[in-house]
């Protein structure tokens, strides 16, 4: 039940962060960071799709959010600061 911030931009266009299950949508605009929080209730991957018709790439735009206990997420974090620059 950890809160979880994100920032959303875009690089071209208008996108738009959509994942009902973990509440409203929210814009990226060119140029400006938009920033907003949530807090998942259960352990799940929950998954959106850019809400906002964008260019002819819309359709492949999907969102993956995964959440997990504490503990699984601290061991990702180590996992990633262990990896080379060479294993992304």
């Amino acid at each position: 039940g950890q809160k979880v911030r994100f920032l959303i931009t875009s690089h071209d266009v208008i996108h738009a962060w959509w994942v009902p299950q973990l509440g409203g949508k929210k814009d990226g605009f060119p140029g400006f960071i938009n920033e907003f929080w949530i807090q998942p209730t259960e352990v799940g991957t929950y998954r959106g799709q850019c809400s906002e018709l964008c260019g002819k790439d819309h359709g492949f735009m999907p969102i993956v959010v995964d959440t997990m206990e504490q503990v699984d997420f601290d061991a990702w974090v180590a996992k990633q600061k262990s990896a080379s620059p060479s294993q992304g």
